[in-house]
This record gives C-alpha cells, sequence and structure tokens, in this order.
C-alpha cells in the first residue's frame, strides 16, 4: 500500500510542478475559467470554492490529500535521514571516548549507547511505517526543505482551508504535523554547530555552551527561536536571539527581589518548577513569519477556522503561527488589559456616587466618555481589519464571517456593542447643549439598569484578560468549552423549554398576585424557576397564601396569633402538581445534566492545551484585525504597518515544552 502512496506521491509532485499560478506564467487569471491550485497570491484565493460541495470543490479536495500524502512522506524519509545522522554522531562520539575515560566516567558511555539504540530502533519503526528497503540517502531532508521553503502563505490558507472541512481532519493533521521536524538534543546541537556564526560567536563567548534547559521564571512555553538562512549570511538579530534562548546566557544572574516576585507570579501562572527541559523543532516555511499583518491575520484565522475540535492547535506549525502574532499584538494586549482595569475602576467609583445619590467629580465623567470613545473606535477597527481582508470578494467574506461565527464570538462581541451603546447613549444625554457631565449622569440616574449591567459586561471582559495567563487560561477554558458543547447548550434549551410548560400549567391557576401586571406574572415565572433548578420553594407562596394577623385590642394592648390563610381549592392540585415537577425537574434532570457536563468537562481537560491555544488565536485573531483597521484607517502609514524582512529560504527554529503543546489524548 505505502510503495502505491510512494508512486502516486511522485506523479503529485510532477503534477504539482505543472500547476503554477496563473501570475508565475504570465496568464490573465481572471480571464481564465480554470483557476490553478494552489495560487500563491492571497487575493486570488477563492473562498467559497474551497469549502463547497461541488465538483471543483471535491477537485482541490482531491489534489490536497495527495499533497498531503506527499508531504507526509518526505517528512518521514526526513526523519529517517536525521535518526541516521544521530546513529553515526553516536558511533563516532563513543568511539571516541579512550579507555581511561570509559573507566573513570562510564556514565558517558551509556549514555551514547541509549542514543545509538533509540535511533536504531527509530530508524525501524520509521521504515516499516514507509516500507523503505533501501539505503537511506542524506538528501532526503534537503528534499522536505527545499519543497516547503517555496510554499506561500496563499498555498497554505489553501492547503488547511480545503482539508479542514473533511470530518476528522485525518489529512490536515497529517498535513500539519508534516511540515516541522523535531530534533532530539544532540541533533540540535550539531545543527547549531554546522551554522558559521553561531560557531564563530560560540568561539568568542568563553564559558559560555548550549543547553537545553529553559528557565521557567519569565520564560514562554513557546518561543520562536531565530532564522536559519540556506546560504546568505545569519541576521546580528537571530545570532542573539539563538544565543539568548539556546545557550546558557538564558539563565540571568540571581537577584533577591526579581526572584521572589517572579517565584510568586510563578505560582500563579504556572507552578513550582524553576527549569523545564525544551524540545527543539525546525520548519522550511519560513514565508509564513515573513508577511505582513494582512496575511498573517488570514494565517490565524484559517487556524482558528480548523475549530477547537481540531488536533492541530496540537502541532508545532499551528502554535508557531500564534506565537508570531501574539509577538505582534502583544502591546496591543496590555493596552487593553490597562484600559479595561482603568474602565472598572471608574464603574466602581461611579456606583459608589449612585449609591450616594451624589454627582461624580467631573474628570471622572469625561475620562469615563473617552474610554467609551476608545471601545466604540477599538470595536469599529476591529470589524473594519476584518472585513478589509476579503475586500474584493464578496463570497469571501460571507464565509469568513459564517466560518468564524461560535459562540464564544458571538458573546465577545455582544460585550462590546452594549458598552458602545451604553457610551453612546451617555456621551448623548451630555451633547443636548455641548458636553454637560450633570446631564451625562442623568442617563444611570433614570436608568441605573445600565451601569448595573455594564459593570457586569466590564468585569467579563476582565475575565477574559486574565484567562490569557497560562496558568488561569488551561484551566478555566476547558470549563467554558463544555458549558458551551452542543451538547450542553441542546439539553439547557429542552430544559428551559420545561420550565416555560411548567410555568405555564402553574399560571393556569386562578392566584391573584400572579396576574393584574408584567412584574406579577414574572414573580410568578420566579416561583417556578426556584423550585425546579435551584429547589427553593415555599407552599404557601406557591398557593398565593400569606401569613394572617388575628386577635383585639385590650386595655390598649394587642392581643392575637399569626396563622396562614386558608387553603382554597387548588390545594391538591397543586401540591401534587409540585411533587411532580420537583422529581422531574429538581431531581431528575438536574442531576442527569450534572453528570453531562462532568463528563464534557473531564473530556475538555484531556484536551485542554489545544483548547486554550485555539482560545488564545481567536483573541490574537481580534487585536490583530484591530492593527490592520488603522493602518487602513492611517492610509498605510509608515508607524502602523508590519513590514517584516525578507531573510529568505531556510528554517525556521522553535523552542516549547512538551507537556505544554501535546495534550494527554490526541
Amino acid at each position: 500500500m505505502f510503495r502505491l502512496l510512494h508512486m502516486k506521491a511522485r506523479q503529485m509532485s510532477r503534477d504539482y510542478d505543472a500547476m503554477k499560478p496563473a501570475s508565475e506564467s504570465g496568464e490573465d487569471s481572471e480571464a481564465s475559467g480554470d483557476e490553478p491550485f494552489p495560487v500563491d497570491e492571497v487575493s486570488r484565493i477563492r473562498w467559497a470554492e474551497l469549502m463547497s460541495s461541488s465538483q471543483r470543490g471535491e477537485t482541490f479536495r482531491e489534489l490536497a490529500r495527495d499533497y498531503a500524502d506527499r508531504i507526509w512522506l518526505m517528512h518521514k524519509k526526513a526523519r529517517l535521514s536525521e535518526a541516521q545522522k544521530s546513529l553515526e554522531a553516536a558511533q563516532e562520539a563513543r568511539e571516541r571516548v579512550d579507555l581511561r575515560t570509559a573507566r573513570q566516567r562510564p556514565e558517558v558511555v551509556l549514555g551514547f549507547k541509549q542514543e545509538e539504540e533509540h535511533a536504531k530502533k527509530l530508524i525501524e519503526e520509521l521504515q516499516a511505517e514507509i516500507c523503505e528497503d533501501g539505503p537511506i540517502q542524506p538528501s532526503w531532508c534537503d528534499e522536505w526543505v527545499e519543497e516547503l521553503n517555496r510554499m506561500s502563505p496563499a498555498a497554505f490558507m489553501e492547503y488547511v482551508t480545503v482539508l479542514s472541512v473533511e470530518k476528522g481532519q485525518e489529512h490536515l493533521y497529517k498535513f500539519m504535523s508534516s511540515l516541522s521536524l523535531e530534533l532530539t538534543w544532540s541533533r540540535a546541537e550539531a545543527r547549531l554547530y554546522e551554522i558559521p556564526a553561531v560557531r564563530q560567536r560560540l568561539q568568542l563567548e568563553h564559558g559560555c555552551h548550549f543547553c537545553d534547559w529553559k528557565p521557567v521564571l519569565g520564560g514562554s512555553v513557546f518561543s520562536v527561536l531565530f532564522h536559519q538562512p540556506s546560504n546568505a549570511q545569519m541576521h546580528r538579530d537571530d545570532v542573539e536571539s539563538c544565543f539568548n534562548t539556546v545557550s546558557s546566557k538564558k539563565f540571568t544572574d540571581f537577584h533577591m527581589g526579581q526572584t521572589l516576585w517572579s517565584l510568586f507570579k510563578q505560582k500563579i501562572a504556572t507552578g513550582d518548577r524553576a527549569c523545564a527541559k525544551a524540545s527543539y523543532s525546525i520548519t522550511p516555511l519560513v514565508q509564513l513569519f515573513q508577511c505582513r499583518n494582512q496575511y498573517q491575520a488570514l494565517l490565524l484565522k484559517v487556524v482558528v477556522d480548523m475549530g477547537n475540535e481540531s488536533q492541530c492547535m496540537n502541532t508545532v506549525v499551528g502554535r508557531a503561527i500564534l506565537a508570531e502574532t501574539h509577538r505582534r499584538t502583544h502591546w496591543g494586549n496590555l493596552l487593553d488589559t490597562f484600559l479595561d482595569l482603568m474602565y472598572i475602576a471608574i464603574l466602581i467609583r461611579m456606583s459608589f456616587n449612585l449609591e450616594n445619590h451624589t454627582y461624580p467629580e467631573t474628570p471622572l465623567i469625561e475620562l469615563f466618555a473617552a474610554l467609551s470613545v476608545w471601545i466604540t473606535g477599538s470595536l469599529c477597527l476591529k470589524l473594519g481589519g476584518g472585513m478589509y481582508l476579503f475586500r474584493g470578494t464578496r463570497a469571501g467574506l460571507a464565509v469568513g464571517l459564517l466560518k468564524h461565527l461560535d459562540l464564544y464570538t458571538v458573546a465577545l462581541s455582544a460585550i462590546e456593542v452594549f458598552s458602545v451603546y451604553v457610551g453612546c447613549r451617555f456621551i448623548a444625554y451630555g451633547t443636548s447643549d455641548g458636553f454637560q457631565t450633570n446631564q451625562a449622569w442623568e442617563l444611570f440616574q433614570k436608568h441605573p439598569g445600565f451601569l448595573s449591567a455594564l459593570v457586569l459586561t466590564r468585569w467579563m471582559q476582565v475575565l477574559f484578560s486574565v484567562c490569557q495567563l497560562e496558568g488561569v487560561g488551561s484551566n478555566v477554558v476547558p470549563v467554558f468549552h463544555a458549558v458551551t458543547r452542543p451538547a450542553s447548550v441542546n439539553f439547557i434549551l429542552v430544559l428551559m423549554l420545561g420550565v416555560m410548560a411548567s410555568f405555564h400549567a402553574y399560571f393556569v391557576f386562578p392566584i391573584s398576585e400572579n396576574v393584574g401586571s408584567i412584574n406579577n406574572v414574572l414573580n410568578g415565572f420566579l416561583k417556578i424557576f426556584r423550585l425546579e433548578l435551584l429547589g427553593d420553594f415555599d407552599l404557601a407562596e406557591l398557593e398565593g397564601l400569606g401569613e394572617r394577623l388575628s386577635g383585639n385590642f385590650t386595655h390598649g394592648y394587642f392581643k392575637g396569633k399569626m396563622g396562614e390563610d386558608a387553603h382554597t381549592n387548588i390545594h391538591r392540585w397543586l401540591r401534587f402538581e409540585f411533587m411532580v415537577l420537583s422529581v422531574v425537574v429538581t431531581v431528575v434532570a438536574m442531576n442527569v445534566y450534572i453528570g453531562l457536563l462532568g463528563e464534557l468537562y473531564s473530556k475538555a481537560v484531556e484536551r485542554k492545551n489545544g483548547l486554550y491555544n485555539h482560545w488564545l488565536a481567536s483573541t490574537a485573531y481580534r487585536f490583530l484585525c484591530r492593527q490592520i483597521g488603522v493602518r487602513v484607517l492611517l492610509c498605510d502609514c509608515e508607524w502602523f504597518s508590519f513590514r517584516p524582512q525578507d531573510k529568505g529560504p531556510g528554517l525556521m527554529w522553535f523552542a516549547y515544552e512538551e507537556d505544554h503543546l501535546i495534550d494527554t489524548v490526541t
């Protein structure tokens, strides 16, 4: 089977070389009715056709599946080549150990033997997997690198989009996992020594050596390290990044105050470790990290649109795209967090003023109005930047919106829209005759519910910001995921229908305090809501009975007693209905939902790394869209446009903690 796959991959290689975009062959793509796949220009991607169930869409999927199989095979051969080099290096190192060293330090020889055995085992497994019987070629890894160096951001977007619509996404995961190559530490160290600029720098740095351990304090769980060019001279910034993250220079000097503060943050965010073993990977997809923000946003969007159920956020390339985006949006994220905290502080002060019936200070009102304008502008820039990504194609815009629409996006957008609505009404109240703070404050005096709802929504925004801390978010995001699963949402909908049916049955009883006004009807609904969902009830209250005071005055003193009202003719019917509802809903349905939620949460915890990475990607995409909106608004101003340096083909290096990338169940 694998031999047939190999032959099919070779045929696909010839077909792929023939499938050049129209821009390269000089043909007019718009005039041609047969657009090649994939194209190398983002503006010519036909998003709707990539996701359609038409014959053309299926053709695209067949080509993408074949290409995924081809890259998978090339990746396996590249791993074989690296394993063979690791085996040869371990054998040479063991042979170089003299007899005296072997006697004094037997653990050195043992380490080389273990590495040799590991390489042999890996070679046997890979050869059995791809049915490769011939000699291992050193050029296999170079062929894999050369093939992926040609992949443009547009081609990557098309392959991911086409393969993500398949059920199970088997080919997509095969494709994503074949885009990077994990290195053993010995092989990573050997590759670093092969770089001339790094080797020269290591000779100048006395006492400096490579180290695979990474500090946890202040460190990142995933880092994009540096770019290693194929032929050109390595950039100075990349050399510095290499030594600051891979060599012993990563360990800073001990300072009491700084270390204690780092330990405090570590307790909250990561745990009790001071250092951790890092895994190192390389990818030839250098073009994905050398593109402008517009393409970077689309790259992140197609990764997000794979869905939070996808395993591809556990791959190195998927996480690397998120890390690169986070690097570009870091300051915008910090600015929003600071403004959210300032907004909360203002709302706290305004809440005290509303409670004490006093007017807030004029600077406080003006600052609140300014933050409202900022929130309005930020939302408009996010929406405008997101729509700008699909300019020129209405079908692409519709597909982009529908594909990106999920419960988290809707909830977060609703929070921002409500904040914009209240802020605009607040400003409108004060601008009837200039901006008068007293007039603006009348909004919350007349409608205190607006201030209450605004406080609740802005605290939710702060909660989302706090969840970006890895230690907090990785444990909280599975809770959100479990609650928002279709099984949970559908059960809640059915449960609410049951509550409405119960209220309708209860509303039939002629109880005077449940009719007459909308408030009375709502009070009647709250009785059933408390009974069925909270188990809180009062039978006399359900029947509409109160306590009656009876007695008389004697010599200026009142003598009497408290007693319940007389039972009505619905007394028995109401108690029978109470028993049925409390058993069916309060006991059975609620406990079934608790069990369902517990099972969904257990499954979500097993995939918490992928869920958390997907949640971070959804948040980073919004910030990147805002940056694009600012750039468009300012007509591509140099200060607000990110123009990465084109460093040419080569390899991108990554360092990460495997426990924070790979889930227990994948």
